[in-house]
């Protein structure tokens, strides 16, 4: 889930919190995000990261800013895509568990609602279910186009053992 804080108030204490750990969310800088083509694509390569056992940072929240920079430097991605101290405006990532209850979900969200002094509030069209119902599909398409590619591969090995026999 991503969401806008606009007008923020207390950006140098929600940045505290944030590098001490206390916030379950990564704080991204909106002002070098033209689009939000590279912010979902960052946040889907700390998934992967995450389900693989490969990130490079120590979190997940932390996974996303080292993402979005070009560099392999952990301190400047940091440094560069997360929030400033004297911002005003905030995007944040927040991470569900699929086995997470909703009420948990929600609590987290509350959470940083309430860290957060804001005057808009701005979140995706989508719920978590639709999000949920659509990432279980992705999967399920993935796996299947494996599955074609396996039995390709087999049928072609198949295929050139059967050339090799008749040509002997």
């Amino acid at each position: 889930r991503v969401v806008v804080f606009e007008d923020v108030k207390n950006m140098k204490v929600v940045r505290n919190k944030a590098t001490e750990g206390k916030v379950s969310a990564s704080l991204v800088s909106p002002r070098l995000l033209c689009h939000s083509l590279p912010l979902l694509i960052a946040i889907e390569k700390s998934i992967q990261s995450r389900e693989i056992g490969k990130m490079i940072t120590r979190t997940i929240f932390t996974e996303v800013l080292y993402n979005l920079s070009f560099t392999k430097n952990i301190t400047e991605s940091l440094k560069t895509f997360g929030v400033k101290e004297d911002e005003t405006t905030c995007l944040a990532v927040l991470f569900n568990d699929p086995e997470e209850e909703e009420s948990t979900r929600e609590a987290k969200m509350n959470d940083l609602k309430g860290m957060v002094e804001y005057s808009n509030l701005i979140t995706g069209g989508e719920n978590d279910a639709n999000l949920e119902e659509k990432e279980t599909e992705r999967k399920r398409k993935t796996e299947r186009e494996r599955r074609r590619e396996r039995n390709r591969k087999r049928k072609t090995e198949d295929r050139s053992r059967v050339t090799a026999c008749e040509n002997i």
